[in-house]
Order: C-alpha cells, then structure tokens, then sequence
C-alpha cells in the first residue's frame, strides 16, 4: 500500500517529487568539489602495525622525505664519465633543487647534496672559490721559492763535498802523528824506568844499615890522619872545614870554634849528614820518576782512544762525501720536477681564468669534474653508488620535503620528470630516458594511470550503457536522463563521503581507488534498477499512457527492487568495520549509493521525470507518437 500512496503522489505531483530528490541529491554533490585523493597506504593500517610504528620512529628524527627518497635513473647511449656529461648531470640536479616540494638531491657531481656557493664553501673553511686561480698563481710562485732554496742548499752541499776532503786527509795525519807521539811515550816511559832503576840501586846504597858509622869511622881516621899531619896547622881555617865536613864536628879547642862558615860544616852534620840528604833526594826522584811514568802511561791511554777515533772520523768523513754527492744528485732529479710543477700551476692559473670560473661560482652551481674526482685518491669508488659499472647509467637521490604520498610530492615528481628532461637539452644526455622510481613515483604513476584510465571507464561504461538501455527501451531520451540520475547519485555519494571522512573525520581524503570502484558499482546497480523499473513502465505503458504506467511500474517493482537493495547495502555496509580505512570508505559509500539509488533515484527521481516527459520518454520510437 505504501509504494501505492508513493506512485499516485509522484503521478500528481510529479515536479514537487523531482524538485524534493534534487534537494536531497544535489547538496551533498556539491562537496564533491572538495574532495581529496590520498595515496598514503601507510595510514590506512592501524597505529599500532610495526610497519606504522617503525615509520614514527624514522620520521621523527629524520625528514619525511628521507625516510622513502625518490631516485632519477639518466641513463646514456656512452659512458658518462667526461667532462660534458658531467656539467649536464650537474645541470640537472640544480634544475631539480629547484622544484617545489624537493629538499634536497644528491648527484654523481654533488654527492653531498645543495650547490656549493661561495658562503657555503667560506663556512666549510674551503675559502673563495673565485680566488682559486689566485691561489694557483700563489702555489706556482711558492714552488720557485722552494727550488730557489734547494739551490742555495745544493751550494752548500757542494762547498761542504770540497772542503771535506781536505778534513779527511787532516784527519788522516792526525792519526799518523797520534801514533808516532805513542812510539815517543814508549820511549820516555822505557827511559823512566832505567833511570828509576839506577836511582834505587844508589839510594838502596846509601840506605844500607851501617852505612852511616863506616863513613863515620873512614871521617875519624881521615881527620885522625889530618890531625897528625897537620899539627902545625889545625888552627888553619881551611883545615878546620875539611875536618868539619868529613867529621861534622869542630876542634874543641878551637879559637874559631864559632867560625859560621865552620860552623854551617858541623851543623849539617858533615859527609854522613850530606850523605843522608842525597838519599831522601834520591828516594823522592824515584817516587816522582814513578808518577811521571803514571802521567806517561795515562796520556799513552788516551793517545791510544783519540787515535782509532781519528780513523773512524776519516772514515765518517767520507762516508759524509759519499752522503753529500747523493743528496746533490737528488736535488738535481727533483728541482726539474719542482720546475714543472711550477709550469703546471701557472698554466692551471691562466687556464681556470680563461674558463671563467669565478662566474661558476658566483652562479652557486660548481660541481664536481671527472679531473677532480681522479685527482682525489678513493673518491672514485665511493661515487660508485651513484653511477653503474659501465658508467653508462647514473642516479639522482631525491629527497622531498614532505610525506612522499602527498600530493605535493607527487607534482614534485611530475615535474622532475619534466625539468630533467629540460635542463639535459642541448648536452651530449639530450634525449635519453629519464627515469624516476620510489614511492612518491610510484603514487605519481599510479595518479597519472588512474585519472586516465577513469577517463576512458566512464566514458567506455556511459556508452556500453546507453547503448543497452536504448536497445532495451527502444529510446534515446529514457537512457540519457537514466545515466544523468545514476551519475547524480554517484555525486552525491561521493561527496557524502568526502564529508564524512574528510571533512568531519579529519582523514586526508578518499582512498585513490575509491572514485574509480565506486564508480562502476553504483552505475551498474543502478542501471539495473533502472532497467527493472523502465522495463516494466514500458510494458505497463502498452495499454496505459506513460504517466499511469510509470505509478503502475513505481507500484508493483517497489517491493522487489528496495528489498533487493537493502540486503546489497547490508552486505557492503559490514566494511565498515573493516580495519582498514580505505575499506571502511569504501563499506560506506556503496552503502549510501545503493540507498540513494533505492529510495530516492529509483523511487523519486526517475518516475518524476518519466511522468514529466510522457510519451517523449520513448522518442524516436512508434510509442512517442501515440496519443
């Protein structure tokens, strides 16, 4: 009874019903105009995935961007490493540096990432670039330097490699008389000891026990014998002496007996007295004999060091020649390389000036040259990861500034592909493939592919379907309005999505698939409720006009067609507790479409125009032109 009520009220007031259906379609179509696709896989897996917590982690030390780069793979016919293809790998990583949504990119010529400016290089220490032909200049004149001051030491060498012959040679003679003056020692020392042998034996002499009485008794007699022969003259002073120095002793009865020069005789003890000091003279001549022959032997010691040092000054000495003619050869063999590289400089100055590489600089897009790399030991291989084996093939590493699912970073990645084609033209790599590849390409692609091909779905779908409702309905106005109402419902669909999800829910947007999917399942159910209402409106129009045909088909289809879409929209509807987000977005709009479609296209908005139009409905067929 109650789709009954619903068909005479859509036969009565058919404008009222339509306009009432537009209401509750239209608005929410509008939102699609705010509608969003993301492609941030990543987010539709709960927080609590490892991958997504993983994710968290990196991201929260290190740039977003960083965490999935994007490479560019330029890839030439030749190998790649020469100067050319270098400023045109160089050109391009500063065309890329320049896209929006790029933070950084590391190249084969800037592997460290960013363009050396002259404030980058000043801050790293590395100075002024632009002065670097300067410091070459200054470099060439440092090496004439130092081979002006390894002449002056080659002229001293060579001084020092005369004079020290002559050194030898006096050193030679040195030695000679070291040896002669030992053979003179010898001889002293052989002389020393004979007279200290000499000097024993009279001092042994005279120091004989007994010694001093004989020569005593011998003084006694000879004064005796003085005495008797010389009595007449005992008072004779030089009687007296002699009798005094053989004796020691004076006459007692001697007037002179205090004479001093007979007195000195007797005080010294005469003869035996005399006698006893040339012993103790003696014995300290021989003690002075021995320490003379000491001194002797020691100087003979140190003659015996000093001479075997002389010799092996000698030789040092000419070991220091031989030395010396080395070192004079080597100078000769390096101050030629020295003077080359002195040349060297000088033309790299004037070289680097004529290239102009201080307008390079200033420019702030130096970078690296296969010069350069092959000049730095080990900085080759490490380049190996930005270049292949057979060095035909390099890559770019991309870093972007945002989440590689964003849309900015997919247009990053749109236009990278553009301007490293751009920046390549005119240099030997114009034309080769330029190539991108990580996860933000791969969304790129995956946005580029999907926009087409939706294209070409809906327009494929639209035609497939007009042209079956045409053949079934024998019409051409009945399918148009039929695919605007199911696109309406598709529109309205989505942008009740779009305003749930996004917009209330704080999601980023519809899954990128979403549009697409949703697309082909609400047109094909929707076709065929259409297609089960039409179809019995057609029948029923055959005795009845268009307008009592429509409420008779409106009646009689409702029950089946709405029971039918319930239990579709229950099925779907079990999505939504999916764990997934793009499920549940999908769960929901399929729900919503199919109800839409239920109780409002199919209930609503297609019988309102059907009773609208009338007859027209089946133009150009017979049906349109009957009463």
């Amino acid at each position: 009874m109650r789709w009954t009520r619903l068909a005479r009220l859509v036969r009565a007031r058919p404008v009222v019903v339509f306009l009432v259906a537009l209401a509750i379609l239209v608005p929410p179509a509008l939102a699609v105009t705010q509608t969003r696709v993301t492609y941030d896989v990543l987010s539709e897996l709960p927080a609590s995935s490892d991958s997504v917590v993983g994710y968290r982690k990196l991201a929260g030390h290190f740039d977003r961007g960083q965490v999935s780069p994007v490479f560019v793979v330029i890839q030439g016919k030749d190998s790649l490493w020469t100067a050319q293809s270098f400023r045109a790998i160089n050109d391009v990583t500063i065309a890329l540096q320049k896209v929006p949504g790029v933070a950084t990119v590391r190249s084969l010529t800037q592997p460290t990432g960013g363009v050396f400016s002259p404030e980058d290089l000043q801050a790293a220490g590395v100075g002024d670039l632009a002065a670097f032909p300067d410091r070459l200049q200054e470099g060439a004149d440092g090496v004439g330097k130092v081979i002006g001051g390894l002449g002056r030491i080659k002229d001293g060498l060579a001084r020092m490699r005369d004079k020290l012959p002559a050194l030898e040679k006096g050193l030679n003679e040195a030695a000679a008389g070291i040896a002669k003056m030992r053979d003179g020692i010898r001889q002293m020392r052989e002389g020393v000891t004979t007279m200290r042998g000499g000097l024993t034996e009279a001092a042994d002499g005279l120091s004989k026990p007994g010694a001093d009485n004989d020569l005593a008794d011998q003084a006694d007699a000879a004064a005796t014998s003085l005495k008797g022969a010389l009595r007449t003259s005992k008072l004779d002073p030089k009687v007296k002496e002699a009798y005094a120095r053989l004796t020691g002793r004076l006459f007692d009865d001697s007037p002179a007996k205090n004479d001093p020069a007979v007195k000195q005789y007797a005080d010294a003890g005469g003869l035996p007295g005399l006698l006893r000091t040339i012993s103790s003279g003696l014995h300290r001549a021989i003690d002075g004999l021995g320490k003379l022959d000491d001194g002797l032997e020691q100087i003979d010691g140190g003659l015996a060091k000093l001479g075997p040092g002389l010799q092996d000054g000698s030789e040092g000495v000419a070991s220091t020649v031989t030395g010396v003619v080395r070192m004079i050869d080597g100078l000769d063999q390096i101050v030629p390389g020295l003077q080359r590289l002195r040349t060297g400089l000088a033309e790299g100055a004037a070289r680097v000036r004529s290239a102009g590489i201080g307008d390079i600089v200033s420019a702030g897009n130096l970078g690296l040259t296969p010069n350069l790399v092959d000049s730095i030991p080990g900085l080759r291989d490490k380049l190996s990861f930005f270049i292949s084996k057979d060095e035909r093939t390099t890559r770019l590493f991309v870093t972007l500034a945002q989440e590689p699912y964003s849309a900015t970073s997919l247009d990053a990645v749109t236009l990278m592909r553009q301007q490293a084609g751009f920046a390549m033209n005119k240099t030997p790599l114009a034309g080769a493939p330029v190539l991108a590849t990580g996860s933000a390409a791969f969304f790129d692609d995956i946005r580029t592919l999907s926009t087409n091909d939706f294209k070409t779905i809906i327009i494929a779908v639209l035609i497939g379907i007009f042209i079956v409702l045409a053949l079934l309905l024998r019409s051409i106005i009945a399918p148009t309005y039929l695919i605007f109402t199911v696109l309406l419902s598709l529109l309205a669909t989505l942008g009740l999505t779009t305003l749930v999800f996004q917009i209330i829910g704080g999601q980023p947007g519809v899954a990128w698939w979403l549009p697409p999917f949703l697309f082909v399942m609400l047109v094909a159910l929707g076709a065929d409720y259409n297609i089960f209402l039409m179809s019995r409106i057609r029948e029923e129009a055959r005795v009845h006009t268009t307008a009592d045909a429509t409420a008779r088909g409106l009646a009689l289809t409702g029950h089946v067609i709405t029971s039918a879409g319930l239990i579709l929209a229950g099925t779907f509807g079990a999505l939504l507790f999916a764990p997934l987000r793009s499920l549940q977005q999908y769960g929901f709009a399929v729900t919503v479409g199919i109800l839409l479609d239920t109780f409002v296209v199919r209930s609503l908005l297609v019988p309102s125009i059907a009773v609208m139009l009338g007859r027209h409905n089946w133009w150009p067929s017979r049906r349109a032109r009957a009463a």
